[in-house]
């Protein structure tokens, strides 16, 4: 333990050269005859370091001096140590760590996505993947899913075939002075007032969000809007 911490506590920033003094001779054998998936897992953790440090540029050469017996400052030092129940750092295996650092990026992925100010962020407000809901809602569907996944982002070729014609914003035929979108479509639009009131009788939302991806799929199964997304 003593030598991997003091590999941690290595002035990288002021030096690339250094000597590591230790009266530890078993340590420095394990170190000198390492063999992965034989020694221990603080070995492994040193070795890992000293490859990781070797890359970098750092040079490390390991002194062995004879053990400071009788020394009284030394000797202190040693009983303090035998007294802590704990290693001054824990260590972790590699699942462990795996698992750590994909949590730190799942946490810096989605504070990075709520911040951001797109169309798509106010659509998908976290990062959790859709995939797996919608398509088992849509019990496999392809064209059902489809279409669901053009209502949540509010893309159609209903609603946007005019841009590639180069014709003005589409009204709809059954709401006059309505214009049609998605979400018109979705809880506005006149013609599908009777679908939508059977739906909202089992609480339907008024706004298109994951969380309404059952009634959602209902809705399209019930109406034709499957032919016209």
């Amino acid at each position: 333990m003593a030598i991997y911490q003091c590999l941690l506590s290595l002035p990288t920033d002021v030096s690339t050269k250094f000597l590591i003094f230790s009266d530890s001779k078993t340590s420095l054998k394990k170190l000198q005859q390492y063999q992965a998936g034989i020694v221990d897992v603080l070995t492994s953790h040193i070795i890992f370091y000293i490859n990781h440090l070797l890359r970098s540029g750092i040079e490390i050469k390991f002194v062995w001096i004879p053990a400071h017996h009788e020394i009284i400052g030394h000797d202190i030092v040693d009983s303090l140590a035998k007294v802590s129940e704990e290693p001054y750092l824990p260590l972790l295996n590699p699942d462990d760590l795996k698992l750590y650092l994909q949590h730190i990026l799942y946490i810096k992925w989605k504070t990075e996505w709520q911040q951001q100010i797109s169309k798509l962020g106010t659509i998908k407000r976290d990062i959790q993947d859709w995939t797996r809901t919608i398509g088992k809602t849509c019990k496999n569907s392809r064209h059902i899913e489809t279409s669901i996944n053009r209502i949540y982002l509010g893309h159609s070729k209903v609603t946007h075939q005019h841009l590639f014609l180069r014709q003005p914003s589409p009204t709809c035929d059954n709401c006059p002075h309505s214009q049609l979108t998605i979400r018109h479509l979705i809880e506005e639009c006149s013609i599908y007032n009777q679908q939508r009131r059977l739906l909202r009788d089992d609480n339907f939302p008024q706004n298109i969000s994951i969380n309404n991806v059952s009634n959602l799929y209902e809705l399209v199964m019930s109406t034709n809007l499957s032919t016209i997304l």
